[in-house]
């Protein structure tokens, strides 16, 4: 019985080194996992009729900016051309690139913080309107520590 204590504390030691570990630090990039369906029934909600699709181009495009981003400072990513980077990165025109902050934040409830990157993103094609889009998104941390999330769109 006594090593069945032990060994459940080592699992348990072993489980929370693994979620320390998940947490980025200045410099780190990671791409988003952004649902379409979820995307497209938030844009019905408003009204838009939307076709959302996830392209592995575009994202990887993104996630390789979210990494050249990550290694300069906030203002540095402000300052450069995200849409141009990720275009030529992805070999598509862009209709829209953003950058904006990944503060946390608890909105309404748990379940609305766990849909902020679909509800950023029905935001961002509802501005465009009706048509049919890719979307991909990542996560950067600049190396002064602000959060960030890369979106880019381009039409499908």
């Amino acid at each position: 019985m006594h090593v069945k204590k032990w060994i459940a504390l080592a699992l348990a030691a072993v489980m929370a080194a693994g979620l320390l570990a998940a947490c980025g630090g200045p410099g780190s990039s990671a791409g988003i996992t952004l649902k379409p369906a979820k995307i497209e029934a938030l844009l019905q909600e408003r009204g838009v009729d939307a076709g959302v699709t996830a392209d592995r181009t575009l994202s990887d495009a993104v996630e390789a900016a979210a990494r050249t981003l990550a290694a300069g400072s906030f203002d540095e990513a402000g300052a450069a051309d995200v849409k141009e980077l990720v275009a030529q990165e992805a070999g598509m025109a862009l209709l829209l690139c953003e950058i904006s902050s990944d503060a946390p934040y608890w909105g309404d409830s748990p379940l609305r913080y766990a849909n902020r990157y679909q509800e950023r993103a029905a935001d961002l094609l509802d501005d465009l309107g009706d048509g049919a889009y890719k979307i991909a998104a990542a996560r950067f941390t600049t190396q002064d520590k602000v959060e960030c999330v890369l979106y880019a769109v381009a039409a499908a």
